[in-house]
């Protein structure tokens, strides 16, 4: 029987990339590379999802913070489990509380996990200075 592949998807803009500015780019949420970095420990492909039509300058983004992602797409995908700064989605209940209690946890910093992020490089930090200016 085929292992089952689990996805979650990140929105970009004011989830993942903390800036609530309209079509700004500010630096990444810890919060979130840390939820993100855990569940692909745990066999989750991530997404990040974005409306913005430019893909490209969310790769150049990632990859300035050294984030590795499964897919970047500006299509809401089908989901085990979606994170947006409006809404968190599941397509199992079954699931849900666990799911709750696991992010919970590694968002307060109650839960390690292993692939801990990385600091923002100085090349990161001219990156978002170029850009916000």
């Amino acid at each position: 029987m085929p292992k089952e592949i689990k996805i979650a998807w990140f929105d970009f803009d004011s989830t993942l990339n903390q800036s609530r500015a309209e079509g700004e780019l500010g630096y990444p949420s810890l919060k979130c590379l840390n939820l993100m970095g855990w569940m692909k420990k745990k066999g989750y492909k991530i997404y990040i999802l974005t409306a913005r039509k430019d893909l490209d300058e969310v790769r150049k983004w990632c990859k300035a913070f050294g984030i590795e992602t499964d897919e970047i797409t500006n299509t809401k995908p089908p989901a085990d489990v979606g994170f947006d700064d409006r809404v968190v989605t599941f397509s199992d209940d079954r699931k849900v509380e666990a799911m709750i209690e696991d992010a919970t946890e590694i968002l307060e910093g109650k839960k390690p996990h292993t692939s801990a992020p990385r600091r923002p490089s100085s090349k990161a930090k001219a990156f978002v200075g170029r850009i916000s200016q």
